[in-house]
């Protein structure tokens, strides 16, 4: 009796510390790699080099784009050296079909964004004049291809001069125009205002690919943009590196090579600048704006002073928080004693982050990389909105593997695309591969334990009610409080994180509609500030 007596309490104790423990994990505590856990994999590729670079959810479960100078196995329609390359696949990544788009020489492919309509724009550098592309204006130029919800070319435009004009973001703007940023060296064509070797090149492109404007920013040495995103109020705001010391680079540098940030208004002039860094080198790859009009900047630093603390060693994920000013309130260094190389940030429903990229350690942050010295492995962390690491997780086999993007789905699950060099199933890297000594599209399919959700029913702190859910042609958003004292702020994503629509309750008035009849089906995620209150919910679209 008082041996069973006992084994119930240290059940129930045990019960607690177990609880205890969950608590602990969810509140930001670093979380083992265990954390994730891969559901399934896929590699796609032919007899020579393909890369994937973008993922999203179709119709039928999922378009796939990348590069690819293969002939054979998945590959289809190649026009000669490197295309750009769209997939479909299944919702359990089983290969339906593809298509090339390209010329004769090589085309660098850069990303994929899904815009409001349900359809695709696709963009690159192409350095062919002949095949899909027309009216290249010499060496490289930015290249749009927009395609339907099935991957069937719409148009294609080519924006440059003679000199190489190199993309590198894009973002859907809320009159589902494209702003476009990258670097270029031309003096002549689209481009205007070039202050010496490369400079920022800013263009603002409507729904039906025509050129509304166009802004180079830099100085008399080398200044790349890198990333772009739409604002809120509808301006940008643009990042990369800068070496210049004069022209329109006016902010206090750290070294001959600092991260740059522009602000730009809806004309493209600039409201405000500032450069990051120390006394090494940093450049800035992707952006989000928050809620509250902060930004968060991933980049690279290898730098120990500064604007910079905590570097491990090499270059390092660097993770700077700013006001909507730019002002700097906090950063964080992610990374072992080699070097790290981010790719892309994404905001998840539970309200923390993920950065990915690939890694070439095995020590500080990094646990567990799968390759030999001098090669690398995907590299994917969490992170809380103030900067802790919550997990920390390596993906790959003995040779080279690298990531590129990564989406949100339900269930928990992250769909990760990038690259694998591996053939020979070791590591995590167990697919068929199409060939040694070639890299092939790596999808990977992985499930998150750390994810706490969004939940779906409505808790006494709501403010908001929303319904129907799941919505079809509409869906309200109706304040439950008898009065709507401060008015409410309300923003909807789409599961990339892309904010696609922003809705306002004036104070006073107790309802608004969202028309979901022209937006595809899918999960949405809203985000709503009253007052002091900052709420996240999301909303089901389904077509019947």
């Amino acid at each position: 009796m008082l041996t069973h007596t006992l084994a119930k309490i240290l059940s129930k104790q045990l019960r607690k510390f177990s609880l205890c423990m969950i608590v602990l994990i969810f509140c930001g505590l670093y979380v083992q790699s265990q954390s994730l856990s891969i559901l399934w994999q896929k590699c796609y590729g032919g007899n020579g080099d393909d890369y994937g670079l973008s993922v999203l959810p179709s119709s039928n479960g999922f378009f796939l784009f990348g590069q690819s100078n293969s002939t054979d196995g998945n590959v289809y329609g190649n026009h000669g050296d490197s295309d750009f390359w769209l997939l479909n696949v299944d919702s359990s990544g089983n290969f339906l079909q593809s298509t090339c788009f390209g010329g004769s020489g090589f085309d660098m492919a850069c990303k994929m964004k899904a815009c409001t309509d349900g359809s695709y724009v696709l963009f690159g550098t192409p350095f062919s004049t002949n095949g899909n592309i027309t009216n290249n204006h010499g060496g490289g130029d930015y290249w749009l291809i927009k395609t339907d919800n099935y991957g069937n070319l719409q148009w294609q435009k080519c924006f440059g001069g003679s000199c190489n004009d190199i993309i590198a973001d894009l973002d859907i703007t809320s009159d589902s125009g494209f702003l476009c940023s990258g670097y270029s060296c031309s003096t002549d064509g689209d481009v205007t205002g070039n202050h010496g070797y490369n400079d920022f090149w800013v263009i603002k492109v409507d729904k039906n690919g025509n050129l509304q404007w166009e802004k180079s920013f830099g100085g008399s040495s080398q200044d790349e943009g890198l990333c772009v995103k739409a604002t809120n109020d509808g301006g940008a705001i643009v990042g990369g590196w800068t070496g210049s010391t004069n022209g329109s680079v006016n902010c206090q540098h750290h070294s001959e090579i600092d991260a740059w940030v522009i602000k730009l208004n809806s004309f493209g002039d600039i409201e405000w600048q500032r450069c990051y860094g120390g006394t090494n080198g940093e450049s800035i790859i992707n952006i989000i704006q928050l809620i509250d009009s902060s930004y968060l900047f991933i980049g690279t630093t290898d730098s120990y002073d500064g604007d910079v603390s905590g570097n491990h060693g090499g270059f390092d994920y660097w993770v700077i928080k700013t006001d909507k000013w730019g002002n700097l309130l906090w950063q964080k260094c992610y990374g072992g004693s080699a070097d790290e190389t981010p790719t892309f940030i994404q905001c998840l429903s539970d309200g923390n982050f993920i950065l990915g990229g690939h890694t070439y350690s095995n020590d500080g942050d990094v646990k567990n990389n799968h390759s030999f010295s001098g090669y690398a492995d995907m590299w994917l962390i969490k992170i809380s909105p103030f900067g802790n690491l919550i997990w920390s997780h390596c993906f790959g086999g003995t040779d080279n593997e690298t990531m590129h993007e990564a989406i949100e789905l339900s269930g928990n699950r992250l769909l990760l695309i990038g690259g694998s060099y591996t053939s020979n199933n070791t590591g995590d890297v167990q697919c068929n591969h199409h060939g040694p000594g070639s890299d092939d599209m790596w999808l990977v399919m992985v499930y998150d334990s750390t994810m706490v959700g969004i939940n779906e029913q409505r808790n006494l702190s709501d403010i908001l009610a929303v319904y129907p859910n799941p919505a079809n042609d509409y869906v309200k958003f109706s304040c439950i409080a008898k009065d709507n004292i401060f008015g409410i702020r309300i923003r909807l994503a789409n599961q990339i994180g892309q904010v696609i629509k922003e809705l306002t309750i004036p104070a006073m008035i107790n309802e608004v509609k969202w028309d979901t009849s022209i937006i595809p089906a899918g999960i949405y995620f809203y985000f709503y500030t009253s007052g002091n209150i900052l709420r996240t919910g999301k909303v089901i679209v389904i077509k019947s």
